[in-house]
């Protein structure tokens, strides 16, 4: 065992070793830690939704640890479950792929019915993962809302663009058609402004 190899990498190649092989990978004061992390880390896979304060009672419960070590243990038990509330996706099935095809290769290699059992809890592993992280789903896209562009308008007097006929009347022929309307309407007939507007350019 190379004595540079840092225990979170040996870990995430060595969490499944067999008994005869935890020995050969970790020190003696390590192997108590290599299966408590095996431990929760399959939990968390079964049960993402379980809190940190849950998985140290586990621990704790089971492996007859201080709240301290409980403590200790958790960073390092998230790094290799991958930390699923933070880590890319991308990551995530790397992991799970490597974790099937390392199990398989185990299996395809096992000389005892532990290893089939050890190859078989990574295969699981791997499959858990990928369901956690929703690797069989399609991510969705986030919303270009960046691109939407506002609709520009252009102030216009040209009724045409309304999809109306404009006025073809001269000033003179309005001012006689607003006469004849106030002899029938009386006095309630506005004048009309806006003609003179619509009719003239500059």
């Amino acid at each position: 065992m190379a004595a540079n190899n840092s225990l979170i990498s040996r870990l995430e190649t060595e969490l499944f070793a067999d008994e005869e092989r935890l020995p050969v990978v970790f020190h003696r004061d390590e192997i108590n830690m290599v299966i408590r992390y095996r431990f929760a880390f399959m939990k968390w896979l079964d049960d993402p939704t379980l809190s940190e304060r849950e998985i140290r009672k586990l621990l704790m419960d089971n492996f007859a640890i201080s709240e301290a070590t409980s403590y200790r243990d958790i960073p390092i038990i998230q790094q290799l479950v991958g930390n699923v509330k933070t880590a890319t996706k991308e990551f995530m099935r790397q992991k799970a792929n490597r974790m099937i095809h390392d199990g398989y290769k185990i299996a395809v290699d096992a000389d005892s019915i532990l290893e089939v059992k050890q190859a078989e809890a990574m295969i699981k592993a791997g499959i858990a993962i990928a369901k956690v992280n929703k690797l069989d789903k399609e991510d969705i896209l986030p919303y270009a809302w960046d691109d939407i562009k506002p609709q520009e308008y252009e102030i216009t007097d040209d009724v045409s663009v309304l999809e109306l006929e404009p006025l073809t009347e001269s000033q003179e022929e309005l001012e006689e058609l607003k006469q004849k309307l106030r002899i029938k309407f009386g006095g309630n007939v506005e004048p009309i402004q806006e003609a003179k507007i619509i009719n003239e350019r500059e």
